[in-house]
């Protein structure tokens, strides 16, 4: 079985079990319901390869019932969520917030550059569940005012360099 099929027959029997009794009084109790997205068919990436036809729809439709029945139950979603879908799935009503996991690790100021529009550093899944302490890590990685410092650094260091350079030129065709 193929994870099309997987994921299919596991929604229909996911939203059976939850349309069914007590949902609403078990609903009543819980204080949200978080769920991940599914991202690709195949591997991992950061980028989506393949895009999968199902979804958290389900889910989603069965919560909204269940809460209907005992009160709020907001749904929460995450899953290779960027800026614009994060935004766009609250506003479409698929989410009543997002989380957001493998970027917080990168961008220790996420919430900074999602507000503000700033480009996200991109993360590195192999330094992700590591007993080397010596990857980088969330507590490791710059702030984009950081990074941008960092930037201008670099490029002053190099025109030092560079006028030096320019200077060592000037004496030795003085010399010559």
């Amino acid at each position: 079985m193929g994870i099309q099929q997987e994921m299919s027959a596991f929604s229909e029997r996911l939203t059976e079990c939850l349309a069914g009794a007590g949902v609403a009084a078990a609903a009543a109790q819980a204080a949200y319901i978080h769920m991940v997205e599914p991202r690709h068919a195949h591997g991992y990436a950061n980028e989506i390869l393949e895009p999968l036809q199902h979804t958290l729809q389900p889910f989603k439709a069965a919560a909204a019932a269940a809460a209907a029945a005992g009160g709020s139950l907001p749904f929460i979603s995450a899953g290779g969520l960027t800026r614009e879908t994060a935004i766009a799935a609250v506003r479409d009503g698929n989410a009543d917030a997002v989380a957001i996991g493998h970027y917080f690790i990168s961008n220790p100021d996420l919430v900074r550059r999602f507000a503000e529009g700033l480009p996200l550093t991109p993360y590195d899944r192999s330094t992700f569940y590591s007993i080397d302490c010596s990857l980088l890590g969330y507590t490791d990685r710059l702030t984009y005012e950081q990074q941008q410092q960092q930037q201008q650094q670099q490029q002053q260091q190099q025109q030092q360099q560079q006028g030096e350079s320019n200077k060592s030129n000037d004496r030795r065709d003085r010399q010559l």
